[in-house]
């Protein structure tokens, strides 16, 4: 099998994710309320070092288990420089293991698209034949209701949501956004391994996880 590896939302150069996810690089006393009542960073000098230390994790954790010959999929909000985007895009891509494949998301403007040192860049993607029983698993940046061949065991993996959006309770789906798994990638065994039980604790209650909407029939 194919050595895998799937992620999201991680957001490199992006200060105000830590801000607004909690990441382990925020601390008490970092920011204060303006006069206007929203929350901000206390200084500058607070954020820049912030997400200097959030960048490390992100690469240090990602190359302690990503191999150099390894496939990745990472599916949108990649990086988020409010300057020189595609150089820093481009930065990030080289220090991190992997052949890397980019599904976009809603913060991957034109700039960042350029970025060379991908294997591919799409807005979806089906991956064929890797998941349960050969069925194929939908990379989307979004969370999707029904997606192709969902009756016979596609999985559907997403991120966007940063751990904000309710698991899916009757459909083989889940983020894989890197505030869902301490900041790591998740390999394709444990996306298998976790779906494959997911389906069995739904069959063994009776609840149908194949949907009701392909031609008003499940299964079909």
């Amino acid at each position: 099998m194919r050595n895998i590896w799937f992620l999201s939302d991680t957001h490199f150069d992006h200060a105000n994710i830590i801000r607004f996810s909690r990441r382990p690089q925020f601390q008490e006393g970092d920011v204060k309320i303006n006069d206007q009542g929203k929350e901000v960073w206390v200084s500058q000098d607070i954020a820049e070092r912030r997400v200097r230390d959030m960048n490390e994790m992100l690469v240090s954790n990602f190359n302690e288990l990503v191999n150099p010959g390894d496939e990745v999929w990472h599916l949108g909000d990649f990086c988020m420089a409010k300057r020189d985007t595609q150089e820093r895009t481009e930065y990030f891509a080289r220090r991190l293991n992997g052949q890397l494949n980019w599904v976009f998301g809603n913060h991957d403007h034109s700039a960042a698209r350029k970025a060379e040192g991908f294997q591919s860049k799409s807005y979806f993607h089906t991956l064929r034949s890797v998941g349960i029983n050969k069925a194929p698993i939908i990379l989307c940046h979004y969370a999707m209701r029904v997606w192709d061949r969902r009756q016979y065991g596609a999985i559907q993996l997403y991120g966007h949501s940063h751990g904000n959006l309710p698991e899916a309770s009757n459909a083989l789906s889940f983020d894989v956004g890197v505030d869902c798994h301490d900041y790591k990638p998740i390999h394709l065994d444990d996306v298998l391994s976790y779906c494959i039980k997911k389906r069995d604790k739904l069959d063994s209650k009776g609840i149908n996880w194949k949907g009701e909407d392909h031609h008003g029939v499940s299964g079909r």
